[in-house]
């Protein structure tokens, strides 16, 4: 076996089968050894197929790979080429603004982009939660508050960056804001449609309500409760006076009732303008006192309701803070500003009814503030102006202006009317206590003619409006009551002189004006006008109303750093001010000066006028030849005071019975001791100094020294005492 030869060229088969069958038992075996062949071929032919099959896929792979390579290699090239491009565009460029332009163009449609992006987002937004709110707002309006406070939130932050940046997003502010206030608006009216149906369906504004109905009734208005606005909103300042009417008062949070009271308020507004907006009797521009008292009527009505039944349901839904009453009567205000805002033009042109008109409004919030205490939620009492104010406040006081005018034309009428009196001057000895010095009958009148000037203006909110009464109608006519009484004097100063004898030719007739007891009457007029209505202004300084305005009239000129008070108060304001500070002063002083001056002028006129005229009257004992010869009389009883004193004592007599009356005892006891002594300076100088008496004459002047005591003393018991020299 081993010296055949088999001619295979595979030498390594050759040597296998040589290893394999060496001895002819081998033989047996070569089933089993072709089948170890096949199994074996069998696996090489895996193994190369495998071969064959990640040779394939290595070679797509690097086809890929190679491809792959060639397309970066062409996206190198081109943005090479590009690069170059541009490199040669900038080498070529006559300045770097090009480039910088392009960058900037480019940046600015970026920030475009990125802006748009916002606004879209922020509009998804404002959609998202419109159809929130609008889902809900029918079953569960609170629920349905939490993404309209989402949508707010969205608007007030809008607001504060639109601020910030200038105005940058102006539409998109607004575009969200007014779709807040749009769906606040759906809200309102769909909850507010719906309480309506059940107000009329339960029969309101009928009280006597069945249990069902009350039930219906309560949970409709527990759902329109949820609506209110927010603090912030309603803490929000309303300037009155840049309104142009009142019913815009009407739409701030501010003064706004809650919705549910707003609602029930309806049927009260279309009975107020049955009656009072229509052609009906009870709509009278002369009587607004109507449709104030109407409202107060339903006020007093429906106040039991509202304590009763509508102030628990507030307290269970968390508006304990709210008051039924105040937002039932906040609720009925609008009504009321709406008819006066319908006639206020009527009233401007008719000055007669525009007063009648604001003191009916006085009496309308007196009745409010003290009946009901009354404020809108949100303000202390102390601080609510009141409808009165709305009305002289709004459209910049242009009704206040009107009603002013009327105001100070009436009072300056009636002043006139006082001073062209035929008793205007008249000493008026009924008016006031017997122990006062007495004023004229204008005097008086005037007083009383200041005084309803205050009480038609005392009620006013505003210090300026307050002002402008005291300035332009108080003080206006003391000024010229003043100037009426410093005009007489002068006057009879002037027939009094003796350049007016000469310049005037003045005959008996004038001479006895101003001489005796008809001159002593005419400054007496004066004295008493001028002490009268400076005693007045004295105690009205003193009156809390009066003191309030000047201190706020000194706190003012303080901070009147920028010129901005009126120049017709500016003085009297750095007087409060001054005053202020020295705790001192009262509003009046500086008019009341000025009648003090005439007063104290007007005394020593009266001063002068008795004493020159007891002067006059001693002429003939001046006369008197020679005090040694006088001859002592035969009998006591002839004992008695000279014949020539007879018109003195006549004088002293009259002026002391006239005076004693007028004035007050105090000013009499001292303004007449200051004629004693006058008088009594006269005869020291003119008699006992230039001539020598002799024991008769001595005791016969000290007689007529008593009888001139005598004539005096029933008014001034000490006259010896005072004439002592």
């Amino acid at each position: 076996m081993a010296s055949v030869q088999p001619q295979l060229q595979d030498a390594r088969v050759y040597d296998y089968l040589n290893d394999k069958i060496q001895t002819s038992a081998d033989l047996k075996s070569l089933d089993s050894l072709l089948d170890a062949l096949r199994n074996q071929h069998n696996l090489l032919r895996q193994q190369l197929d495998k071969v064959n099959d990640d040779l394939s896929a290595a070679e797509t792979e690097q086809k890929q790979h190679a491809s792959t390579v060639l397309t970066k290699s062409h996206d190198y090239l081109q943005r090479q080429t590009e690069i170059d491009n541009r490199l040669d565009a900038v080498r070529t460029s006559s300045t770097i603004s090009d480039v910088v332009a392009n960058y900037r163009r480019n940046l600015n449609r970026l920030q475009q982009l990125e802006v748009a992006k916002g606004y879209i987002t922020i509009l998804q937004a404002v959609n998202i939660l419109k159809e929130q709110t609008q889902a809900v707002i029918a079953s569960d309006p609170r629920a349905a508050l939490v993404p309209y406070h989402t949508l707010q939130q969205i608007a007030g932050q809008l607001r504060q960056k639109h601020a910030v940046a200038e105005g940058a997003a102006v539409h998109l502010v607004e575009y969200v804001e007014q779709a807040t206030a749009q769906l606040w608006d759906d809200m309102k009216e769909r909850l507010g449609r719906q309480f309506q149906e059940t107000l009329d369906a339960i029969g309101w504004p009928t009280q006597d309500l069945p249990p069902d109905k009350m039930r219906r009734f309560e949970g409709e208005f527990t759902k329109i409760l949820a609506l209110r606005k927010t603090e912030l909103e309603m803490a929000e300042e309303v300037d009155v006076a840049t309104l142009d009417s009142l019913n815009k008062i009407s739409l701030a949070p501010r003064y706004a009732p809650l919705l549910a009271f707003t609602a029930l308020s309806k049927a009260f507004a279309l009975r107020f303008r049955y009656h009072f907006e229509g052609d009906r009797p009870t709509n009278k521009l002369e009587k607004p006192e109507w449709y104030f008292q109407h409202i107060e009527s339903l006020i007093k009505e429906y106040q039991p309701f509202c304590t009763e039944f509508l102030q628990g349901i507030l307290d269970t839904n968390g508006l304990g803070d709210h008051d039924a009453v105040q937002e039932f009567i906040t609720s009925l205000l609008p009504i009321v500003r709406r008819k006066i805002d319908s006639d206020l033009p009527a009233l401007a042109a008719q000055g007669p009814l525009a007063s009648h008109f604001v003191q009916q409004a006085i009496k309308f919030d007196a009745t409010l503030r003290e009946e009901y205490l009354y404020s809108p939620f949100g303000i202390d009492p102390d601080d609510w102006m009141g409808v009165t104010h709305e009305v002289l406040t709004v459209n910049d006081s242009d009704f206040f202006k009107k009603w002013l005018a009327v105001e100070k034309d009436f009072a300056l009428a009636r002043y006139e009317n006082i001073i062209a009196a035929e008793d205007a001057w008249v000493i008026d000895y009924d008016s006031v206590e017997p122990h006062e010095t007495k004023p004229t009958k204008s005097a008086f009148r005037v007083k009383e003619l200041l005084e309803l000037v205050t009480e038609r203006y005392r009620p006013l909110q505003s210090f300026s409006q307050k002002l402008r009464f005291l300035m332009d109608i108080q003080i206006t006519i003391l000024e010229q009551y003043h100037d009426r009484l410093r005009s007489s004097i002068e006057a009879f100063k002037l027939l009094s002189s003796s350049i007016g004898r000469a310049v005037q030719g003045r005959g008996k007739q004038d001479s006895e004006s101003v001489g005796g007891l008809t001159g002593l009457e005419r400054l007496c007029r004066v004295y008493g006008s001028a002490m009268f209505l400076g005693s007045c202004m004295k105690d009205w300084g003193e009156d809390l109303f009066f003191l309030d305005m000047w201190e706020e009239l000194g706190s003012r000129a303080r901070k009147n750093t920028d010129g901005s008070l009126l120049s017709s108060i500016a003085g009297l304001g750095a007087a409060a001010a001054q005053e202020s500070n020295e705790e001192e002063g009262a509003l009046f002083d500086e008019i009341a000066g000025s009648y003090s001056r005439v007063l104290q002028e007007t005394a020593n006129m009266i001063h002068d006028l008795v004493s020159n005229t007891t002067r006059e009257d001693l002429k003939p004992y001046y006369r008197i030849p020679q005090w040694q010869a006088v001859e002592e009389p035969a009998e006591p009883k002839e004992a008695a005071h000279s014949s020539e004193l007879v018109p003195v004592l006549k004088t002293l007599s009259s002026f002391c019975s006239y005076l004693s009356r007028f004035w007050s005892p105090n000013v009499f006891q001292r303004e007449f001791r200051r004629v004693l002594v006058s008088l009594e300076n006269y005869l020291i100088d003119s008699i006992v100094s230039r001539n020598q008496f002799s024991e008769q004459g001595g005791q016969q002047f000290l007689r007529d020294m008593r009888a001139i005591w005598s004539t005096v003393q029933p008014w001034i018991p000490d006259a010896p005492g005072v004439m002592r020299r």
